[in-house]
């Protein structure tokens, strides 16, 4: 019986190395969408802005004598209607419009605790000094106003806008700034020269005035009305 010698170079045949693969990870939300700037949310927060006006002149029309009362009812509503549209969707419908929505810096859901901070507290800061706060998204690289740092948000933007809505963006968002300011000098102006609501104002005090004055001539004897008159 032989044996076949074994030969030492010669080495036995190996499987296939196959590659070594990497599984793709999904990106995240944020990764996919681009931090929305100025413009963009200019343009939102005038839609929203402009959905309550319109109900807001409706309601004037219809209501003229609690004007005041609605005043303070309106900037309420407004302050709720943008902390739980937030909150619940993370957008508005002037968002959604621009395709915006609002974002936690760790990519959850903004929630109701987070929009109370960003809408009410965040907002109110940003408000002051001449709203800074909101230009802030300007010139800040992360594009946060104080507002979405305060909440530790991002506002980012979803899908491409049309030319139409990016025009109707700046327009709104340089334009009608300047018109509201114009608009606000001249209130001042005619309040100045034809002040309406303060001669109405005083028009009632003196009737209220010659109102008591009657009601204390009433009350006199008749020799003392005599002297009074």
């Amino acid at each position: 019986m032989h044996e076949n010698p074994v030969n030492p170079d010669v080495q036995s045949p190996q499987a296939p190395v196959q590659p070594i693969t990497t599984l793709a990870v999904p990106a995240a939300a944020s990764e996919a969408s681009t931090k929305a700037g100025f413009i963009l949310r200019g343009g939102a927060y005038f839609i929203d802005t402009l959905i309550f006006g319109i109900f807001a002149i409706i309601f004037t029309v219809l209501f003229p004598d609690s004007e005041e009362l609605f005043q303070g009812l309106f900037g309420l509503l407004t302050l709720v209607y943008f902390w739980l549209a937030t909150g619940i969707y993370g957008t508005t419908l002037g968002k959604k419009f621009y395709h915006l929505r609002v974002i936690r810096t760790d990519d959850a859901k903004v929630g109701l605790g987070k929009a109370f901070l960003r809408e009410f507290v965040g907002r109110i800061l940003s408000s002051l000094i001449f709203s800074l706060g909101y230009f802030w998204v300007i010139w800040d690289k992360e594009k946060q106003g104080w507002h979405d740092k305060i909440a530790k948000t991002y506002v980012v933007q979803d899908a491409p806008v049309g030319k139409g809505k990016m025009f109707l963006a700046y327009v709104v968002t340089f334009t009608l700034p300047i018109i509201a300011i114009l608009g606000i000098f001249s209130v001042i102006v005619l309040a100045a020269i034809n002040p309406t609501r303060q001669l109405e104002k005083a028009r009632k005090a003196q009737e209220e005035l010659e109102r008591q004055q009657q009601e204390f001539q009433q009350n006199l004897p008749p020799q003392n009305q005599l002297q009074y008159n």
